[in-house]
């Protein structure tokens, strides 16, 4: 099992909606006994998400991410190194490390007239790059 590929719903209620500074809950996901979060907060008039492992940055460095929001406008793709869990956001942002949009276009673009919107993740083991990366485990739906 290298990599780690889920797909999730997410409602955002009135608050999210607002953009109103606020952090998001975590997700939390294993893969290879090791454990990893995925994070966000809305800051500024500004949403981000990105990913943390519970480990240092010496076995974060062997871990990178894509993030995929599925709106009924477009379909947005980043992909990313993830963060070691002592790392503070200014690091995280400066290095690239997460996905930022502007949280009007986040409404705009992603969120359908449920104000819901589908995301999924992939967690890939940058060690074993040769592998088939279209293996796929793990695969859950959240309501």
């Amino acid at each position: 099992e290298d990599d780690l590929k889920m797909k999730y719903l997410v409602t955002w209620d009135d608050y999210y909606l607002s953009g109103k500074n606020a952090y998001d809950d975590p997700t939390k996901f294993t893969l290879n006994n090791q454990t990893f979060l995925l994070a966000g907060k809305t800051q500024d008039d500004v949403v981000y998400r990105w990913v943390y492992i519970l480990g240092s940055p010496n076995d974060a460095k062997h871990f990178g991410y894509t993030l995929k929001l599925y709106g009924p406008v477009s379909t947005l793709t980043f992909d990313g190194k993830v963060a070691a869990i002592d790392e503070s956001f200014p690091a995280i942002y400066r290095t690239g490390k997460c996905f930022a949009i502007p949280h009007q276009m986040f409404l705009n673009q992603v969120l359908d007239d449920d104000d819901e919107y589908e995301y999924s993740l992939e967690i890939r083991n940058l060690k074993e790059e040769a592998m088939d990366e279209n293996y796929e485990s793990g695969i859950s739906d959240n309501e």
